[in-house]
Formats: structure tokens, C-alpha cells, sequence
């Protein structure tokens, strides 16, 4: 018979992916077992980490690392930092303080990309070692987008550096990473929370982290750029609420007033999603063992007859 598994879906959202961590320090900690892991943007370099190494102390500490780091401090995306306030959010509002300095809007107009690949691989290899996602100790898929057709496209075999790569490719940010004749972006175009590709990989049951912030927490938009950047955001929160329905359980941190590029909150952030995580265990421990206790009875009762 085949076994139950639960799976844990990790959303997109930048420096706010510290949460992330949190939740897995709260789940070692209550014993919740997860069984496979997909990921989509910084969701992909947490789950890919996670799923290579199953500690989220080391993880933390990991972490912790690299803000002290030379790679750190010498990455030019570390300027995105920002009052989380004129933070935009979604995945165009990502850009939104990087593109108001007239010489990234220079080189925006003149490139495909404001970062070399060789620039953001820096901090993808800071994190992860050069291994096959097969080689894997918790089974693992990356979520990226097509550019091309806007297919979502789960990488569950091949280099984990590039395929993690893939997933956090920011349009306009970081160039397309070439895969098999596709040129793949951030799977927060197609994906923001990979609950299908959790699905696809054999989740009986699919636990969420998501953290996108709500629209309540957001300025008014008023500039022309700013209207531009929410009415992506209105269509992102769309397609993410109609994914999100399809979830098993949540665990959810939209109010969470931190910018998408607030990297040094990292440490806070670790904190709430353990606090975040804790005030569900309970309900989430009850519906692991309702859906367990249901899967099984599904599958050992032969047609037209009853479990005695």
C-alpha cells in the first residue's frame, strides 16, 4: 500500500522567505513530518536547503551567515532594501524602489536584466552545494514559469543550483536561465504557492506557508508607477487566492508589515513564522490524522463492500 505523505508548500516573497524557517524550527519541534517539499522563489532556495539538510537551526544559523558575509555585503540587489512602507509587494512591486534610481532604470532600458546570472548565482551557491536533486534526503521540485507560454514548470531532477536559480529569476531582475530550450523565470509568475506541484509529486496531504501581503496592508497606490504595480498585484492575489483553495492546510502571514526587500529583518522574521506555526499545530496535527485516518479507509475498502 502506498504511503501517506504530506507535503509542504513554500510560496515566494523575498526577504519576508525568513518566515519560512521559523515554520520548519515549529514543525522539528512538534514532530510534523513532511514527506516532500516544493518551492516556489526564495521558497525554492529555503525548501532546496531544507530538503538537502533537514536541520532549521543550521539553517537559521546558515542564514545568520550569510548577512555577515562578503557576498552579502557586496551584492548589489542589497540597495532594494527599503522602508517597508514604500514597499510594493507582488512580483512587478518587487522592483518598484530599484527602478525609482535613475541608473538601474539606465540599465533596465539598455539589458535584458539589472543582474548578471554570475552575480545572483553568488548567493544561490552561498546556500547550496553543487548535487543532483536526486540526491536529495526529503524529495524536492523547484517551481519555475516558461517566458515563453507562461507554463508553470516543476524541476525535480538535474542540478539543484540551477534549478533553484530558475525558480527565483525575477523578470527584469536576474536574466532567463536556459533549461532543455526554455527560458525559465521566477515561478511566482505561474505559481506563488506550488500547491499543484506538491500534488504532482504525490502529496496525500498539502500544508502552505504563504506570506504575500495583504492588499489592507499596502499604501495607497498614487503615482502612475505605483497603479501600475497594483493592478499586477490585484491579478497576482487573484490567480494566488483561486491556488490557494486547493490547499489542505495554511499557515498564513499576509499582515506581516515587511517589505519584500527588507533582507536585514530576516532575524525578526524567524521568530514569527515560529509563532505563526505554533498557534496551528493544533488544528494542523487534528487534519493530518483526520486525512490519514480517511486515505487509508479509502484504500483499503474493496468496491462495494464495508470495513468491518
Amino acid at each position: 500500500m502506498k504511503p501517506f505523505r504530506v507535503g509542504l508548500a513554500l510560496s515566494g516573497g523575498g526577504a519576508r522567505g525568513a518566515v519560512h524557517v521559523g515554520v520548519l524550527k515549529t514543525f522539528e519541534r512538534e514532530k510534523i513530518q513532511i514527506n516532500l517539499i516544493t518551492g516556489t522563489s526564495v521558497g525554492a532556495l529555503i525548501g532546496a536547503w531544507y530538503a538537502f539538510s533537514p536541520d532549521a537551526n543550521a539553517l537559521e544559523k546558515k542564514i545568520n551567515e550569510y548577512l555577515k558575509s562578503d557576498i552579502f555585503k557586496s551584492a548589489r540587489f542589497k540597495i532594494m532594501e527599503s522602508d517597508s512602507k514604500k514597499d510594493q509587494g507582488g512580483v512587478f512591486g518587487r522592483l518598484a524602489s530599484f527602478f525609482r534610481k535613475e541608473y538601474v532604470l539606465v540599465k533596465a532600458a539598455a539589458s535584458s536584466s539589472i543582474l548578471s546570472q554570475e552575480e545572483f548565482s553568488e548567493t544561490i551557491n552561498f546556500f547550496l552545494e553543487d548535487k543532483p536533486i536526486e540526491s536529495a534526503v526529503i524529495p524536492f521540485g523547484a517551481v519555475a514559469t516558461d517566458l515563453d507560454t507562461g507554463e508553470e514548470i516543476i524541476l525535480r531532477s538535474g542540478p539543484v543550483r540551477a534549478a533553484v536559480l530558475a525558480s527565483c529569476a525575477l523578470p527584469g531582475l536576474v536574466p532567463p536561465v536556459l533549461c532543455n530550450g526554455r527560458r525559465l523565470v521566477d515561478g511566482f509568475c505561474s505559481s506563488r504557492v506550488p500547491i499543484d506541484a506538491a500534488r504532482e509529486m504525490g502529496a496525500d496531504f498539502v500544508i502552505t506557508v504563504d506570506m504575500e501581503q495583504d492588499l489592507e496592508s499596502r499604501d495607497r497606490a498614487e503615482t502612475t508607477l505605483e497603479i501600475i504595480i497594483q493592478a499586477q498585484h490585484l491579478l497576482s492575489r487573484r490567480l494566488s487566492n483561486l491556488q490557494c483553495e486547493k490547499t489542505d492546510f495554511g499557515v498564513s502571514l499576509c499582515s506581516m508589515p515587511v517589505g519584500w526587500s527588507d533582507i536585514h529583518k530576516a532575524r525578526d522574521l524567524f521568530l514569527v513564522g515560529e509563532e505563526a506555526a505554533l498557534s496551528r499545530v493544533r488544528p494542523l496535527k487534528r487534519a493530518i490524522a483526520m486525512r490519514r485516518m480517511t486515505s487509508w479507509i479509502r484504500r483499503c475498502r474493496k468496491p462495494g463492500k464495508k470495513i468491518s
